[in-house]
């Protein structure tokens, strides 16, 4: 199967078949490159948390970050709850 480097879920090549967190791995890492103009996570995927904690603290509201860590994580439920708990200020 072929996949686009820095959005194929990390566990797809021990699978034979797609499953929706490849869908939703993909989609998070979308939003997380709509911030980060170069993606670094398919070199090191462990990276993603310390560029979003670091979006943060220069003021995206983490419930950018919770979302796209929820989708990352394959979390549909976190990923959708997420925005309806924001209450921006």
């Amino acid at each position: 199967m072929w996949a686009a480097p820095g959005f194929k879920h990390p566990a797809r090549d021990m699978r034979e078949t797609l499953v929706l967190e490849d869908d939703f791995y993909a989609l998070g890492m979308v939003l997380a490159c709509a911030l980060i103009v170069v993606s670094y996570f398919s070199i090191d995927p462990s990276a993603l948390p310390r560029f979003l904690d670091e979006f943060v603290r220069h003021g995206i509201p983490p419930e950018v970050r919770d979302v796209i860590t929820a989708l990352v994580a394959g979390d549909v439920a976190a990923a959708r709850d997420t925005p309806g708990q924001w209450q921006p200020e």
